[in-house]
């Protein structure tokens, strides 16, 4: 069914904008002197 598809891939995505703003999260903390 197009409409499990599309929610599964909606899912992936937003997984992967979860990982991203851990990612940029991260990378902020690590570049910014304490």
């Amino acid at each position: 069914n197009d409409g499990a598809t599309i929610l599964e891939s909606m899912d992936v995505d937003n997984q992967i904008a979860k990982l991203m703003v851990e990612l940029s999260r991260i990378m902020r903390l690590v570049m910014e002197p304490p």
